[in-house]
Formats: C-alpha cells, structure tokens, sequence
C-alpha cells in the first residue's frame, strides 16, 4: 500500500512538470503592446548595440533579426513589450516582418513572423490592444491604389469599415475588399468588385461607394459601385490613364480629374448618380507634370479646408475648397522644380525631401502662401525616411555621412537637431507616426 501510495505521487509529480514544461513551450498569443506613450513606430534589424538598448526579452541577435521600436513622447527609443491575455510579458520571439497604417482609422495592421508561422494583427494604435487577423486578410497580396504617388494601402470610409486592393488567386484578378470591424472581436471580410474585373485603382467615399478603373480585353475602362452594391459603368471625357485621377473630396463625396475637367458624383438612395462640373481647364494634369512623356502621378495634400494636388517637380494646384472660388485649375510651382523623394504633410505644412539640381534638400512649405523653408541641405545626413508629428517635430533615419552609422532623429518646428539612437547602425524598413 506504501509503495503504491510514493507510485502515484511520483506520476503525479511527473505529470505536473511534463504539463508545465508543455505550457512554457507553447507560444503565446500577443494581446497588448505597451505603445500608450509612442508618437513614432519604426522596425530595425538586429544589429550593432541590439543587447544595449532592449534589455527585456529577444535578445539573441541570431534568434530575432527584426524588432519593433517605439519613439516615445519624451523622445525615448525603447523596445515595444508584448504582454498576453493575462498581462505578463512575452519572450517568445516575435519577430516583426511589417506594419501597414489606415487612413483615418485608430488601427493599424502589424505582422509577425516565428516558430508558430505567420501571424497578422489589427493593433489598436491608441491603447495598444491587438487583434488576431490571421486568415481574414490577406498581406502578401495587398495591391497599391495609386491614383495618387502617396495613395495609402488601406483607407475607410465614415462607419470605420476598411478598404483595400488585393490579389484574388482563384480570378488572376486585383478586387477591391472591405473589412468590417463594428464587432472588433469578430472581423468580417467582403469582396466587393466583380471577380471579372482585373482592379487597376480605386477610392471610397465617405459612404462607401466607389470609383475604379480596371482592365478588359486589353482595355482601361471605369466603374462606379454604390454602396448599396449596385455597378454602373462609367466614361471619362479623356480617356487616358495617365490623365485621370480620382479622389474623396471635403465633403466626403467622389471626385474625379480627367484631362479637362473637375467634377463631384452624388448618389441617391437608389444608386442613381449625379454629375456637377466645378471646372473645365484645358490640360491641367499636364500642368502638374502627369502626361505620357512624364507619367508621374502626383501627390495628394487632404487638408482640414483644403485639397491639393503637388506633382514629382513640386507643381501645386488646388483641387477642393472651403472657398470655391479657390478652384480655378491654374498650377503653382512650390519649391524650385524640386524631384520629390519623399514626402509627408500636417495640418499646417506639406514636408519634401528630394533634391534641387542634384543637391539633397528638406524643406516645409505652407499649402496656402506657398512660401517654403529649407530645414536641410547639403548637410552630413542623407535621409532613407521621414515621419511628421502633429506639432511639426520631424522623425527621420539616416546616414550620418561623416562616419557612415545609421541614425535615427529629430527636428523640432524651431529647427533644434537631435540625435534619439545611433546605436541600432541599421536603415529601417518602417518609420511611421502613429499619434
């Protein structure tokens, strides 16, 4: 009885710490990110002083090769902490592959990679909290909507819903997609375009209907969808693609750019549409340097009373208005013929990086005087990315030409420099604001 009784023991023994070595095994799920004080996101890759700077988990450089980084509003560059369902802090590596932001949306979508595969996350960019969207969305397809050269990969529309292009591998075809998130537990996908029509571009009203251009038989042709899902098919009066652009304008309706024309499109309740001319200008989009010889789409500046269109070589022209009489389609050049690298904008100023007759150059430009400001040029950094907060403090990663380390810092509104980390020593993949 004695040596049955010390038996069952040692089996139960043994169970409990099989089971526990099971569970520490097992990786676990990520359900926060401590980003509550980030104003910046960037990934780096595990180089030199990776030990260093993240003191907490995943430290093995031939383990994790990426990490997530945040810039804090202290300007802080700290390592990103995981915790799980139950608040304690996950060393499993999750390595972040990318993280692709929402227009007008409090999420973001991040994906990770690890001995459990691929997992894709919607991450709420306020409070940190995530959400498993493996299998609703598809990221290795994602298809950009380029009417304009800043046209972000997701957007929404007024009820918070997502849209997105992406790759249909049962069609060959691009299809525009919609991501439902009412219940942010429970994630619904829709296809929304015809599984015929191979998707070129598109944009979403505030109400969800929708303007794209897509090809058949060889041929660019265009089509409307209400949001009640009603098609209707639509000519542009310059029928090149080159020449026509498509936005959502002030009061959150489609508008659409051909070659001579401006126009907005209301629907009814019953899908029926209606056209009203704002202004006719002859060649406008050449103007803005969009033409054959020069097919370069241009950007598009979404401010609180203003919309501008500002072309690769810094051309301005103002395409929605408060002030109507502000639309008259004549073209301003902004910054010398400037070839835009990168660009970026606040409420209050539009941000180029590029260059002026072959010199590097960042300036800031105000979208109503057109009057500009050179921050940088000709400097000892050259700039991989750039990033603007909403007080005008610039976040960028470089090179710092003088001993070649990549750095990573910060220009605030008055001009003041700082360097926030020089010891990463590694171009990042992503660097976006996210407050």
């Amino acid at each position: 009885m004695k040596n049955k009784l010390i038996y069952t023991l040692l089996i139960g023994l043994f169970l409990l710490f099989t089971g526990c070595e099971s569970n520490r095994n097992e990786s676990k799920s990520i359900s926060k990110m401590n980003i509550g004080d980030a104003t910046t996101l960037f990934i780096a890759s595990s180089a030199n002083g990776m030990a260093e700077i993240s003191p907490k988990g995943n430290n093995d450089a031939a383990v994790a090769t990426k990490r997530l980084f945040k810039i804090t509003e202290d300007g802080v560059v700290e390592d990103v902490v995981y915790t799980d369902e139950e608040g304690n802090e996950i060393t499993e590596t999750y390595i972040p592959e990318n993280m692709y932001f929402i227009e007008n949306s409090p999420y973001f979508f991040a994906e990770f990679r690890g001995d459990f595969g691929m997992k894709q996350y919607l991450v709420n960019k306020h409070t940190g909290a995530v959400y498993d969207a493996s299998g609703v969305i598809d990221l290795y397809s994602l298809a950009e909507s380029d009417f304009f050269a800043n046209a972000p990969l997701f957007v929404t529309d007024g009820y918070g819903n997502i849209y997105y292009s992406s790759y249909d591998y049962n069609s060959g075809n691009d299809r525009v997609h919609k991501i439902d998130i009412s219940n942010i537990n429970q994630i619904v996908h829709e296809a929304l375009t015809p599984i015929t029509d191979n998707l070129d571009r598109f944009v979403s009203s505030t109400n969800g209907e929708l303007f794209y251009e897509y090809y058949s038989g060889g041929d660019s042709k265009y089509r409307l969808r209400s949001a009640g899902g009603k098609l209707i098919p639509f000519s542009l009066r310059a029928d090149f693609s080159y020449n026509n652009m498509a936005f959502r304008g002030l009061d959150g309706k489609l508008h659409i750019l051909d070659r001579n024309c401006l126009q907005t499109i209301s629907f009814s309740d019953y899908g029926d549409i209606t056209l009203d001319t704002i202004i006719n200008v002859e060649d406008l989009m050449y103007d803005l340097g969009c033409d054959a010889a020069s097919p370069y789409n241009p950007y598009l500046v979404t401010l609180e009373n203003r919309i501008l269109a500002i072309g690769k070589y810094s051309a301005a022209m103002v395409l929605d208005s408060d002030n109507k009489d502000d639309i008259t389609g004549n073209v301003f050049d902004i910054n010398d013929n400037m070839r835009i690298r990168d660009f970026h904008y606040t409420d209050s100023y539009i941000y180029c990086c590029g260059e002026i007759s072959g010199n590097f150059s960042l300036v800031r430009i105000d979208p109503y005087t057109y009057s500009k400001e050179v921050i940088m040029q000709n400097n000892d950094y050259e700039i991989y990315s750039f990033t603007v907060l909403n007080d005008e403090t610039i976040m960028f990663n470089g090179l710092r030409l003088s001993d070649g380390k990549n750095i990573i810092a910060s220009i605030d509104k008055n001009g003041k420099f700082k360097i926030l980390d020089e010891t990463l020593n590694s171009q990042e993949s992503v660097l976006e604001r996210i407050q």
